[in-house]
């Protein structure tokens, strides 16, 4: 190579050297372990920056690279996780990272332990304000102890989600939402046992199916979180009301458990009546559903007859449909 084109070439290499040179001045002293108190890691928070001015090394130190773990967990980002997440970030145009250090950073998250007690406080007080104004006493327990759960370092609400049952049961799932810093955070399902009093009706004696309710049941109070149907009510019991089911003493009344008045149950004994032409028939049938006043219910006349269809007249009579 001759002198002349030697340093013809050399400005050109000079140029080449200090592009790398450029490329290569971010360097990156990855620390070991780090603990967090926001809900997203910088670059600050994993590493040492070095950048040939302040004011780059100040926007690089606050890119995003990974999330917060959640409280009580730890987890690990490596180089390579570390440069995919800044890259193509706009602060990261232009340069290379040079890399010293730990080969991977163990990141935790500052946290506190939230006492369970609180949890089942939450689902309580959720529980009592949904439901208790309907009861004349209202209990609400947690199952078991709630177990502590760490959380973030920070303003800290539980807010229990809406409940969608119309009336309590003796065991709820109450859903608990723990929000730091206004957002949600984590959610906690508390099991809660319930009991809830208020007056029903009560079997005074055995009654059996088929039988006038009225006089066989008095006024008490009695918790009905077990129950799997809503008690019967004083207008339940309106003159002429019967049991669909037998009840046993000291059972509640349950309000599928009464036909109104006027209504064939089925399997009860009825008066069928047909008639053409001023001829009036009456023969006894057997009813092979529950039917009201006015409803159409096949029966079957005596043991071996076809059923036919009939029309509710009467209590405890049909009448035999035209065709």
């Amino acid at each position: 190579m001759t002198i002349h084109l030697a340093l013809r070439l050399l400005p050109a290499c000079g140029l080449a050297c200090a592009a790398q040179a450029w490329a290569a001045e971010i360097v990156l002293d990855l620390r070991d372990e780090v603990l967090l108190a926001q809900p997203r890691a910088r670059l600050a928070d994993v590493a040492r920056v070095h950048a040939p001015d302040a004011a780059l090394r100040q926007a690089l130190e606050a890119l995003p690279v990974a999330s917060a773990p959640l409280a009580g967990q730890v987890e690990r980002r490596s180089r390579i996780e570390l440069e995919a997440a800044l890259k193509g970030q706009p602060a990261m145009r232009g340069h290379s990272i040079a890399w010293q250090g730990a080969a991977g950073v163990r990141m935790r998250t500052e946290s506190v332990a939230l006492d369970g007690a609180r949890l089942a406080e939450a689902a309580g007080d959720h529980l009592r304000q949904h439901y208790g104004a309907g009861y004349e006493r209202f209990e609400a327990r947690p199952v078991a102890a709630v177990p502590d759960v760490a959380v973030p370092v920070g303003p800290l609400r539980l807010v229990a989600r809406p409940l969608d049952r119309p009336r309590p049961a003796a065991r709820v799932a109450v859903w608990v939402d723990v929000l730091v810093r206004d957002t949600v955070y984590r959610s906690v399902v508390v099991p809660m046992s319930v009991a809830a009093w208020r007056q029903v009706y009560v079997a005074k004696r055995a009654a059996s199916e088929g039988a006038a309710a009225a006089g066989d049941f008095e006024w008490r109070a009695r918790d009905v979180a077990a129950l799997a149907d809503d008690p019967a009510e004083a207008a339940d019991l309106a003159p002429g009301a019967r049991l669909r089911q037998p009840v046993a003493p000291g059972q509640i009344l349950l309000r599928k458990q009464l036909a109104p008045g006027g209504m064939v149950l089925r399997g009860e004994r009825v008066r069928l009546l047909a008639g053409a032409d001023g001829i009036r028939i009456e023969t006894s049938a057997v009813a092979e559903a529950d039917a009201a006043l006015g409803q159409p219910v096949k029966v079957r006349p005596g043991a071996d007859g076809a059923a036919v269809m009939a029309r509710v007249t009467a209590p405890g009579v049909v009448s035999l449909e035209e065709r």
